[in-house]
């Protein structure tokens, strides 16, 4: 039996667009981590970091704020240790310290955030706000998670949270004091007036309105024409 002309046609274009709508369904970019903030995020698997950061007061110094969390609802999760160094190919000499801290339980289905370690997790190191370091979190299960960590000012959201004891004056409350402390302070704009942009004097306009004087007219020869 042979189709009309039309149908055939028709049920053609279909099978050639089925794969491309079919495909809109799946990995969708809003279904896909996404980290809007400064912090970096590691979801794979049970045990989840989220929005890692060094909070540094002033350059070398800061302390290590990072969100654990442990998907599995029936066993726990040890972070042992966290090693960080400049490059991830300095893996034989570690130029950024992380202090050792005891290890860090987080139970099941748990979350715990490493500012709240007492005492806080210190890094010192030659860094400054703005630096990425390479950075390996250590499970009593032997498995390791590499994350490239951002170094930020503790300035607005972050401020109050470089509080580990680093031994550096420069760092917690203490670098508050020192001059090398980040200036949280946003500068004032300055506005440099050249020769055709200098400030006209200040007149008062409609309804009391203070306004700008206009300049003043120019005079010029008018030619008759025929």
């Amino acid at each position: 039996m042979h189709l009309p002309r039309r149908l055939t046609l028709a049920v053609g274009a279909l099978a050639l667009v089925a794969p491309t709508l079919t495909s809109c369904g799946f990995n969708l970019g809003t279904d896909r981590p996404y980290t809007p903030a400064a912090g970096t995020n590691f979801v794979n698997g049970s045990f989840k970091v989220l929005g890692a950061t060094v909070v540094s007061a002033a350059p070398g110094a800061g302390t290590l704020v990072v969100g654990l969390n442990n998907d599995d609802p029936l066993e726990p999760i040890t972070l042992t240790a966290v090693d960080a160094r400049t490059s991830p190919d300095d893996a034989s000499e570690l130029p950024i310290e992380v202090a050792s801290f005891d290890p860090v339980e987080i139970a099941p289905l748990g979350f715990v955030n490493l500012v709240d370690v007492d005492p806080a997790i210190g890094v010192t190191g030659d860094f400054i706000a703005g630096d990425v370091l390479p950075m390996t979190f250590t499970l009593d299960s032997g498995e390791t998670v590499d994350l490239g960590v951002p170094v930020v000012a503790a300035c607005d959201e972050y401020e109050g949270f470089d509080v580990a004891d680093t031994g550096e004056t420069r760092s917690g409350e203490a670098a508050g004091s020192v001059e090398e402390s980040y200036d949280c302070e946003f500068p004032e704009a300055v506005v440099e007036y050249g020769p055709e942009t200098e400030p006209q004097g200040e007149v008062e306009g409609p309804g009391g309105n203070e306004g700008t004087a206009p300049d003043e007219p120019v005079e010029t020869e008018s030619t008759p024409t025929e």
